[in-house]
């Protein structure tokens, strides 16, 4: 008999020994994270005729998606032993999970998978990218190491001041990616604890305007003293660092780097700039390693601007990559925590082109304008969350959104499976795309009518998120 269920104090032996067999982490990163991270009430597991088999771990954190802020879960730790396998403990175990981070109030979820043909029947799709740069050390030689890198040394506490100037400068790096984490002063708090792990051999340094010369101009990272800042720092202890006079936080940092070296290679995790110059001071900051590394290997957003400053980028080695799965969980409430943009030249005329429907078979009237009521009739196709698996009418009214089941006898504008809605909802791709790219019904004569009913909502973006779990 299978059963999946969510686990309690006593049944943490068992599932340690399933990550330790599935897993082949080093065991200081096991033993902190069942120390530091695990939570019995975020961990489910499946029974197998009485015996523990298979475990994953629904780990909360919150995330910036679009113009909103949500409680997330990330789906970690999906495993099984050898002999279960193949018996249906995952799909029971995923089922439950989901339903559970449904009835938790959750309403969107992220996963890595190993496989993405695994996780895709149970409506994960991908929804991230990332740049893989690999690049001769000696190729950096013309960048100059400018300003000042101090190392964050995680045997002792990280100075209260330098946190708030990292979330501010943080912030506003973020301001061009989508779908991150928030990071607060716990983010930055658990991402030292993590990176403080000897075997993982990780180096964090924070790139600081030189005291005696300026790498460019003072206020380029000034962090206006307002909502954000003091959210974000509100747990501190310490004083804030503002200067009441200008009314922006007094911050030096420029960048910052966190890699780790192996075998004579250099592996940047992040490398965050402000500017150009900031840019190419880590560069020459990666150079100065020439010695002892020969390759630097580089994770970057896919809208980095490392490539457009080499060189010669004929001689690194470039590539994009799916990254990072996600999936909306709760469909009524995700859309009406939306607000719809009204502010793309309201109330003008648009050509096909300047709608974006130009190649996508959505054939658009140049008298057409954006409407402040607006709605469609969407059917969802969920396997997994009976709730999501109907028929919606969706409304837009000035700036609500009103979310109803469909009359019975109501025609429908538009079918998506869950996975190509959490897509767009994710802003990974717009429904122009989905329409042109995927299998999907929708109503001729209605296409005008959904694309602007989606675009008004969603905003192509580029998601990036940073894995420190």
């Amino acid at each position: 008999m299978i059963k999946a269920r969510l686990a309690t104090e006593k049944d943490l032996k068992d599932v340690r020994k399933i990550w330790d067999y599935c897993f082949n982490d080093p065991e200081e990163y096991a033993d902190y994270y069942f120390q530091k991270r695990y939570k019995p009430n975020n961990n489910v597991v499946v029974e197998l005729d009485g015996e523990i088999v298979s475990s994953v771990q629904l780990s909360p954190f919150k995330m910036k998606l679009g113009e909103n802020e949500y409680d997330a879960s990330y789906v970690i730790g999906v495993s099984t032993l050898p002999e279960a396998r193949s018996k249906g403990c995952m799909k029971e175990m995923l089922t439950y999970s989901l339903n559970e981070l449904y009835a938790r109030n959750i309403y969107i979820s992220i996963l890595m998978p190993i496989d993405y043909r695994i996780y895709k029947r149970y409506g994960y799709e991908n929804c991230y990218d990332l740049m893989r740069y690999e690049i001769s050390t000696n190729d950096l030689k013309n960048f100059k190491q400018t300003g000042d890198f101090k190392k964050i040394d995680f045997a002792k506490e990280v100075d209260n001041q330098e946190i708030e100037e990292l979330i501010c400068f943080v912030r506003k790096y973020q301001e061009n990616l989508n779908a991150d984490n928030i990071r607060d002063e716990r983010y930055f708090e658990r991402v030292f604890d993590a990176l403080s792990l000897k075997c993982f051999k990780n180096n964090f340094y924070i790139l600081k305007e030189d005291e005696n010369k300026s790498i460019e101009n003072k206020n380029s990272s000034g962090c206006k003293k307002n909502k954000d800042c003091n959210e974000y720092t509100k747990n501190s202890t310490k004083q804030n660092v503002y200067t009441e006079e200008s009314g922006e936080v007094k911050n030096n940092i420029k960048g910052y780097i966190i890699y780790s070296i192996d075998d004579g290679v250099m592996n940047v995790s992040e490398l965050v700039y402000n500017s150009p110059t900031s840019l190419k001071s880590l560069l020459g900051f990666i150079y100065n390693h020439n010695t002892q590394c020969k390759i630097v290997k580089i994770k970057a957003p896919v809208n980095n601007k490392i490539r457009f400053v080499l060189d010669n980028p004929l001689d690194a080695k470039m590539s994009i990559a799916h990254f990072m799965t996600g999936r909306i969980i709760n469909v009524v409430e995700f859309f009406k925590t939306l607000k719809p943009n009204f502010n793309l030249k309201s109330n003008t005329k648009y050509s096909d082109v300047e709608l974006g429907v130009a190649n996508f078979g959505v054939k658009s009237n140049t008298d057409y304008k954006y409407k402040k009521e607006h709605s469609i009739i969407l059917k969802v196709k969920d396997n997994q969350i009976e709730a999501n698996n109907k028929t919606f009418e969706i409304t837009i009214q000035d700036e609500s959104i009103s979310v109803e089941i469909a009359n019975k006898n109501a025609e429908i504008d538009i079918e998506l499976s869950i996975n190509q809605l959490s897509q767009i909802g994710f802003s990974y791709l717009s429904v122009e795309e989905v329409i042109s790219y995927c299998e999907v019904y929708i109503k001729e004569d209605r296409k005008n009518d959904v694309v602007e009913f989606f675009n008004l909502l969603f905003k192509k973006r580029i998601n990036y998120i940073e894995d420190y779990d």
